[in-house]
C-alpha cells in the first residue's frame, strides 16, 4: 500500500531544492507515488508544469512574473536534468529584464549530446551548442555571453533591447564580444548590440529610447543638468535638437506621505529643469504601445522649448 504524502517533509524539501519537485525525486526521496502528486497538485500544494515536473503553489501566490518563471524553469530542470536554462529562461536567471509577453515559456538546452530542437507546451529544448554552461543558485544554464544572445534572437524588440542594455550595464559582457559572438545569430541580433546604451537602466527607459529612435530622434541617455544652485538631476532621455527632456514613470506611486514628499520632489525638479529653458516630457507604459502620441506630446512640448541662444 502506497503511504500518504508526508505534507510536513515536503515543505522543506522544496525549500531546499528552490521550490521544484520532480517526479524520480517525490518517490526516491519522499516515498511519494504519482497518485500522491496527483492529489497534492489536485490540492493546491503543487503545480504541474511538464511530465515530471512540479514547482511549489505557495511560492507562486505573489510573487513576481520573473520569479513564477523561475519556478517553471526549475520544475522542467528537475525533471530534465540533461538541461540547462537558455535564451530568455537564462536572461531571467541572470536577471535581465523581459517584457512579460516574453515571460510565458521556458527555454533549455542540451548539455551533452545533440538531437532535434522541440517545443512542448510548458517549455521549448534548442538545437545548438552553446560555448559555455554554468550555474546560479543551484540551476543549470549556459553562460552570459550565450544567454544575452539567445534571448536577443527571440525576444520581443522591446525586451531584447533592453536585454542588451541591461548585459553592458551589470558587465556581464563587453559590447565587443557580444559582437563577436553575433555573428551566428543573425542582423537582429547583431542591431540589439550595436544599439545598446548602459544608460538605460530600466526596461522602460530602454523602450522610451527605442521608440524615439525610431521615430528619428537623436537621443541621449542619462544627461546630468545643473543650474547656478548645482546639480538639478540626470535625465532618463534628452533630444539635444529640440532640448525636450524625457522622464519614464513607470511604476511610480505618489499615495501617502512618502508619495507626496517624492511629487514634490519631482515637481520642484521639473520646475529646475524649465527654468533652464528645456520642456519637460513625462512618459507612461501605455505611450510605449502609441508612438504617435509620443511624436505629439515631443512636437507639443519643443513648442514652449525657449530658442538655444536664450538658453
Amino acid at each position: 500500500m502506497t503511504a500518504g504524502p508526508d505534507l510536513q517533509t515536503l515543505p522543506t524539501y522544496l525549500s531546499t531544492h528552490h521550490g521544484a519537485l520532480s517526479a524520480v525525486g517525490a518517490r526516491l526521496d519522499l516515498g511519494l507515488a504519482a497518485d500522491d502528486l496527483a492529489r497534492l497538485t489536485r490540492a493546491g500544494v503543487l503545480v504541474r508544469v511538464c511530465r515530471g515536473g512540479y514547482a511549489d503553489a505557495r511560492s507562486m501566490e505573489g510573487a513576481t512574473l520573473e520569479a513564477v518563471h523561475e519556478l517553471r524553469l526549475r520544475a522542467v530542470l528537475a525533471a530534465h536534468p540533461r538541461y540547462a536554462a537558455s535564451h530568455l529562461s537564462a536572461a531571467v536567471l541572470f536577471g535581465l529584464p523581459l517584457l512579460a509577453a516574453d515571460l510565458g515559456q521556458v527555454h533549455v538546452v542540451r548539455r551533452s549530446g545533440r538531437g532535434h530542437g522541440r517545443r512542448r507546451s510548458a517549455y521549448t529544448v534548442h538545437e545548438g551548442r552553446p560555448e559555455e554552461f554554468g550555474s546560479l543558485r543551484g540551476a543549470a544554464t549556459v553562460g552570459p555571453v550565450d544567454a544575452v544572445l539567445g534571448a536577443l534572437s527571440i525576444g520581443s524588440d522591446l525586451s531584447a533591447q533592453a536585454v542588451a542594455d541591461a548585459a553592458l550595464r551589470a558587465g556581464l559582457a563587453t559590447r565587443e564580444l557580444l559582437l563577436e559572438r553575433a555573428a551566428g545569430w543573425g542582423p537582429r541580433v547583431r542591431h540589439a548590440v550595436e544599439q545598446a546604451d548602459p544608460g538605460a537602466e530600466s526596461l522602460g527607459e530602454s523602450g522610451l529610447r527605442l521608440v524615439l529612435r525610431l521615430l528619428g530622434y537623436e537621443v541621449r541617455t542619462q544627461v546630468e543638468f545643473r543650474d547656478a544652485d548645482g546639480l538639478v538631476g540626470r535625465v532618463d532621455a534628452y533630444l539635444p535638437e529640440l532640448g525636450v527632456v524625457l522622464e519614464f514613470d513607470g511604476a511610480v506611486k505618489y499615495a501617502g506621505a512618502d508619495g507626496r514628499e517624492a511629487l514634490v520632489r519631482e515637481k520642484r525638479r521639473e520646475d529646475r529643469l524649465r527654468a533652464l529653458g528645456l520642456a519637460v516630457v513625462r512618459i507612461v507604459w501605455s505611450d510605449l504601445r502609441d508612438p504617435e502620441r509620443i511624436r505629439r506630446k515631443v512636437e507639443q512640448a519643443a513648442r514652449t522649448v525657449r530658442p538655444l541662444a536664450d538658453r
